[in-house]
């Protein structure tokens, strides 16, 4: 005889995990447009084409945290 091992999980714990992987996914998702165009207005503030290291850095002293790596991939997807 084989024992089923029996999960104590609420009935609704899939969606419930749903809901709250729908929620980051658009939390990370408004913060991604939040970016953009923050980084639009440096651009046009700046008038001079820095790097990602330097955006990185004027976005983070706006108060805006964000990685290097995802500064040079937003502005990777603005290039024409």
């Amino acid at each position: 005889m084989h024992n089923k091992v029996r999960h104590n999980r609420p009935a609704d714990w899939t969606s419930l995990t749903l809901r709250l992987c729908w929620r980051r996914y658009c939390l990370i998702n408004l913060m991604k447009r939040e970016a953009e165009r923050l980084l639009t207005n440096l651009f046009s503030r700046l008038k001079s084409p820095y790097g990602s290291p330097r955006m990185t850095v004027e976005l983070n002293e706006t108060g805006f945290s964000i990685s290097e790596n995802a500064v040079a991939k937003l502005m990777a997807r603005q290039r024409p």
